[in-house]
């Protein structure tokens, strides 16, 4: 299990992040939700150390991940951050997929697991190993860095709204090899999202942010109910029964004035 427990973050004396709380097992998805600022993305970087965490902490199976080395901390989480680029030129697609293989080497020299680990998941999505990765498209990196994460083999997966350069065929394409990752692998996963619907829809549990502060947590039908999508997003929201799925439709603005600030 990992565990956030009462996690803060402040920065320039504003606080960012406060109070928050959850956890995410084995086989499971859990998606972050909110609005613009609710501070979804700090949530992540405060998990993985890239912030600095100003109360609180977070523990892996029992093991507090702040107190473990870098490349320790990779073995056990992976990230995929909202858009990548790397400064070094001519980085093919191959050579940034493999870095997700760096964990598992003191002194990094790619084993011929890893070129065949990295080679077979090149091939499940059908990408150019060849290609300059800092040529191609912002849904073609997405595609690469989603790649990248699957081959690191860690056992928590953190990722940053990995569908949103996405199309429509594409976004379902990665929100079902994360859930094939979770159910075959038992990789925990924690993502953020803004697709509400695809959180909806592949989500185990919900966690909803608001200004830094949790304003719920559970199974998705509970979390974005009427009530808290009202309060939060400032929206009416109906749910609507389409092919044995259930999906969130925005009415319009909230028309009773009880949106948070």
């Amino acid at each position: 299990m990992l565990a956030v427990n009462g996690l803060g973050f402040r920065h320039k004396g504003r606080e960012i992040l406060k109070d928050i709380s959850f956890s995410i097992n084995r086989g499971e998805i859990v998606s972050v939700i909110g609005p613009n600022g609710a501070g979804k993305s700090t949530l992540l970087r405060c998990i993985l150390r890239i912030f600095i965490a100003t109360e609180g902490s977070v523990t892996i199976d029992g093991e507090d991940a702040f107190l473990m080395g870098v490349t320790r901390r990779s073995q056990r989480l992976s990230y995929m951050p909202q858009e990548g680029h790397f400064p070094r030129p001519h980085m093919t697609v191959f050579d940034v997929v493999i870095m997700g293989r760096r964990s598992y080497s003191t002194a990094w020299q790619p084993t011929e697991e890893d070129v065949d680990k990295t080679i077979a998941v090149l091939d499940a999505f059908n990408m150019d190993p060849n290609r300059d990765f800092n040529e191609l498209s912002g849904c073609e990196r997405q595609r690469v860095l989603f790649a990248r994460v699957l081959v690191q083999e860690a056992d928590y997966m953190l990722l940053d709204e990995p569908a949103s350069n996405l199309d429509l065929r594409r976004q379902f394409e990665v929100m079902e090899s994360l859930m094939a990752a979770a159910s075959q692998r038992q990789i925990g996963i924690l993502i953020v999202l803004h697709d509400l619907n695809l959180a909806y829809r592949f989500s185990d549990q919900v966690v909803m942010l608001h200004n830094g502060r949790l304003v719920s947590k559970g199974p998705p039908g509970s979390v974005m109910s009427k009530e808290n999508m009202n309060l939060v997003y400032g929206v009416e929201t109906e749910e609507v029964d389409c092919s044995g799925f259930r999906h969130l439709v925005s009415i319009g603005p909230a028309a009773d004035g009880k949106t948070l600030h």
